[in-house]
């Protein structure tokens, strides 16, 4: 019959694990509110630095120590930090857009010209369009090229004696030469658009040597940036490290750190660490049995906190379990008369 029992304990919990609700993970130590700024300002002497001051209200539990009461209080903590720059965060912050002139200026600085450009969001990059010529149309004979023969850049660059650096306003290639710039008079070339791109990182680093420079611009992209960490709650631990004053203070703690319900522990009357028993119901740790009863019953009849939900299980163990209804059970089997023998045996003979 145990083993009945123990087939049928162990198909019921493996029900329960199936039908029994979920619960919400319990967090003991919740962020109750979030921290706002105060204000946000470039260091003066390391202009892509911030400077990040602000505060946040949360609750706290005071336990009054002569009486026991508690309430809950709301407290203010102020935190200041400094935040440097980085090319990734300006770079995302870029991405955002709303920043054209910003990212023209870093894009001039780099190429050394203006160009016409787009975010890639996509590719973390910015895009631009790049006028390059690579054949050019020779408009008088001469250099042992006829006339309206094409060449190659890097033919004229031998005709030259210079290295290509753009076209003239009148669309003739330019030249830098030992003796200064010039311009080819015997080629005529048309400037054909070529897709390029950076990436955003090497925008945003450009943007923070502008600010670095006191670039007013660039120094207002770092510290859009900063402010975007402060509100993605990425700045949090910074800030808690440098917090005033501290959370708690003697009497205090977090409301969330209560006892859980799924779960309760008396946080004030905790049990010892080196004698976890209940003090009220001890049992002796050498020989944890129950010393009044010192063989319990390996099957109690009192379930936990299952039976509330599976009460037509815990029925049927416990009717398993129950004494069977005692009955007679004697069976008055009557011996059969036995005639009496006789057990004198008569030999005849003599000796």
């Amino acid at each position: 019959m145990n083993i009945i029992i123990k087939r049928f304990i162990a198909f019921a919990l493996s029900f329960a694990l199936v039908i029994v609700p979920s619960y919400a993970v319990y967090d003991p130590n919740p962020k109750h509110s979030k921290w706002f700024q105060d204000s946000i300002v470039n260091d003066p002497t390391v202009k892509s630095t911030v400077e990040v001051k602000a505060n946040r209200n949360y609750p706290v539990t005071v336990v009054d120590p002569q009486t026991g009461a508690k309430d809950t209080i709301t407290k203010n903590q102020k935190s200041t930090i400094k935040v440097p720059a980085s090319a990734a965060k300006v770079g995302k912050r870029l991405l955002r857009g709303g920043v054209a002139g910003v990212i023209g200026a870093a894009l001039y600085d780099i190429l050394g010209k203006s160009v016409d450009w787009v975010l890639d969001p996509d590719n973390n990059a910015v895009k631009y369009t790049e006028n390059e010529v690579q054949q050019c149309k020779v408009t008088s004979s001469g250099f042992g090229y006829p006339n309206g023969s094409n060449i190659t850049i890097a033919q004229s660059e031998a005709l030259s004696g210079g290295t290509y650096i753009g076209l003239s306003s009148g669309g003739r290639p330019k030249f830098s030469t030992p003796d200064g710039v010039v311009t080819s008079g015997i080629l005529s070339c048309t400037p054909e658009p070529v897709d390029k791109s950076l990436p955003i990182e090497d925008v945003a680093d450009k943007v923070i040597e502008q600010a670095d420079d006191g670039q007013a611009p660039a120094m207002e992209v770092i510290r859009d940036s900063a402010l975007d960490e402060l509100e993605a709650g990425e700045l949090d631990d910074q800030l808690e490290s440098k917090a005033e004053p501290k959370q708690f203070g003697p009497n205090e703690y977090d409301p969330g750190t209560e006892p859980n319900p799924e779960n309760p522990t008396d946080p004030e009357n905790p049990t010892d660490p080196e004698n976890p028993t209940d003090p009220e119901n001890p049992t002796d740790p050498e020989n944890p049995t129950d010393s009044e009863n010192p063989n319990p019953d390996p099957m109690p009849t009192e379930w936990p906190a299952f039976c509330d939900w599976a009460t037509p299980v815990c029925d049927f163990i416990d009717w398993v379990k129950a004494e069977p209804e005692q009955t007679d059970t004697e069976i008055d089997l009557q011996e059969p008369d036995e005639e009496p023998t006789d057990t004198n045996f008569d030999f005849g003979g003599s000796c």
